[in-house]
């Protein structure tokens, strides 16, 4: 979304929604862009979380599955 120039700033642009359920549904689509980068690249979830984060600086300590 942010390569393509899309920033998800949604808190003053749904102000009418509730906040909390934004924030659930970004969560949802992160998850499944993770799964389907893992199926796509033949690797773990995990490993392609760490990679995510390890890009943005995150540190992301998961058990290796």
């Amino acid at each position: 979304m942010i390569r393509g120039g899309v920033y998800p700033d949604l808190l003053g642009e749904v102000q009418w929604w509730q906040s909390d359920d934004s924030w659930t549904y970004a969560f949802y689509a992160f998850l499944a862009y993770v799964r389907d980068a893992a199926e796509r690249t033949e690797r773990s979830v995990g490993d392609v979380a760490r990679s995510i984060a390890g890009r943005r600086g995150v540190p992301l300590d998961l058990p290796d599955t």
